[in-house]
């Protein structure tokens, strides 16, 4: 299991909250991150590396 940390980020790209739990792997990380995306620019990290970026999405 793996740490991971999820960083929603303001347009400045400040980071205003975030969520954090352990999984299996980078791809199932990724699938809890997806389904948090609500429309702000967000940042999956785990550990000292930057698992994936979830831009900010015009339409929400």
């Amino acid at each position: 299991m793996s740490g991971y940390r999820l960083y929603f980020l303001d347009d400045q790209g400040h980071i205003v909250n975030h969520a954090e739990w352990l999984g299996e792997d980078d791809g199932e990380a990724e699938q809890q991150a997806a389904a948090q995306h609500d429309g702000r620019a967000m940042e999956l990290w785990s550990g000292k590396r930057v698992v994936r970026r979830f831009d900010r999405r015009m339409d929400a």
